[in-house]
């Protein structure tokens, strides 16, 4: 995409205060590394955000909503039900870690993909809102949640995000997939740890970068946003303060309200404690 100088700047001062990591690069005025993107802005104008989730960046940073089409399932998934899981909150400083499982019949996976079912990144928090609340009641998903304080006692206990979040995916799959299903994974991480929690279950599972091409993932992902903001907007009112999301400066801001409002010992309650952002409080 194409910004204007001014749009270039405004997005650099965004991103000074954040956790990015500045490289050089040639005929670049800058580029930026973090939140699982490299953005770079060129001399001609272009900035480019490369990463598993660039829209996420484009939405959060620039306040576009990005036009993208889902396309069709990948070649090789089999024919048949499809069980897809996706998760939300987990770059996320305050709020919960919510994953989803849902799944679709195969007629029911081309309808939403006529029917316009996207990534939940790729769509404003009110419309993530409607559609995940839509398709929660329709499709009936499953889901694995850890809120704040349960979500610091398992990181304390098993001090890694991706062992985590297989564990949640793990969860939901088996309590929504039915045998012979194809499980079709966002990845996330290293494969193996996936297929080493699953080994012995009774489907296919398929890990792919960018899963939300397969509609059963992409309405997971949609449900899974819909309900990391319904949790965030609970805990915000138990804080007495709009809790932020991402981990920029915006959350920088919002975690000194909660520390003067809560204390240290209270920050549990709404963030995740193993996020740098608390340590620059010190």
């Amino acid at each position: 995409m194409v910004l204007d100088p001014d749009e270039a700047e405004t997005l650099r001062s965004k991103l000074t205060p954040g956790p990015f990591e500045w490289r050089s690069q040639p005929h670049a005025r800058f580029s930026a590394r973090g939140e699982g993107v490299v953005a770079t802005y060129y001399e001609s104008g272009k900035l480019v955000v490369q990463g598993l989730e660039p829209e996420t960046f484009v939405l959060r940073h620039l306040g576009r909503e990005v036009a993208a089409k889902v396309p069709a399932a990948p070649p090789d998934l089999p024919q048949g039900p499809v069980t897809g899981s996706d998760e939300c909150g987990k770059g996320d400083l305050f709020g919960p870690l919510v994953v989803v499982a849902l799944r679709l019949e195969e007629a029911e996976a081309k309808k939403l993909l006529q029917g316009g079912v996207v990534d939940s990144k790729t769509v404003t928090d009110e419309r993530a809102h409607q559609m995940g609340a839509a398709l929660a009641e329709r499709y009936q998903p499953s889901v694995a949640r850890l809120d704040p304080v349960d979500y610091n006692r398992e990181y304390e206990r098993i001090g890694n995000l991706n062992a985590i979040l297989t564990d949640l995916h793990a969860r939901a799959l088996r309590a929504a997939g039915q045998p012979g299903d194809t499980v079709v994974v966002d990845q996330f991480g290293p494969v193996g740890r996936m297929e080493r929690v699953l080994r012995g279950s009774p489907f296919r599972l398929i890990q792919m970068p960018r899963g939300e091409r397969v509609a059963a993932v992409a309405a997971a992902s949609l449900v899974a946003r819909h309900l990391f903001l319904e949790g965030l907007r609970d805990l915000s009112r138990e804080a007495g303060v709009e809790l932020a999301k991402g981990a920029g400066e915006p959350a920088d801001l919002v975690a000194r309200e909660v520390l003067k409002l809560h204390g240290a010992a209270g920050m549990g309650q709404f963030a995740k404690l193993h996020f740098a952002n608390l340590r620059r409080l010190a």
